[in-house]
């Protein structure tokens, strides 16, 4: 049996806090010249507010590893695009979900089962169609019910 993933409504921060769970956090790949990642707009900008240091060890992950997940608990975060100006790719979207979904596991290993909480991802201010791009693709990847879609 094939378990989907769950939906919930209400904002992300609080319910990360209540269910003490992880966050996904789309970004882009820019890097400033002082070496740390662009996050000034939406859930990005949030993060790296909420989380001192996020932007400067992003930055560097992003030198390293250009567009792979980054993992600093209780936030992943996930490159929808290269430049932020840019609208998402749905590619960029598709490979994170597969990331997301070996990082599950990985973290199953390790007795880490907290829900994994993902926005619409790329469809915000990366201008991506939710129900007719972005939808079906995290649905077919992101099976179980540790993976809790959020909406406002």
């Amino acid at each position: 049996m094939i378990v989907t993933m769950r939906y919930m409504t209400g904002d992300i921060w609080n319910l990360a806090t209540e269910l003490d769970a992880w966050v996904v956090v789309p970004t882009n790949t820019c890097v400033r010249q002082d070496n740390k990642a662009v996050m000034g707009a939406g859930m990005a900008k949030d993060a790296a507010d909420r989380y001192p240091g996020l932007a400067e060890n992003l930055g560097v992950h992003i030198g390293k590893f250009d567009s792979r997940l980054y993992v600093s608990n209780p936030v992943i975060c996930l490159p929808t695009k290269h430049n932020w100006r840019n609208p998402s790719k749905i590619e960029f979207v598709e490979q994170g979900c597969y990331e997301l979904l070996d990082l599950a596991r990985i973290l199953s290993s390790v007795g880490d089962a907290r829900p994994i909480l993902l926005p619409q991802l790329g469809c915000g201010l990366g201008g991506l169609n939710w129900e007719r791009q972005v939808r079906p693709l995290v649905d077919s990847i992101l099976e179980g019910d540790r993976f809790v879609l959020v909406t406002q």
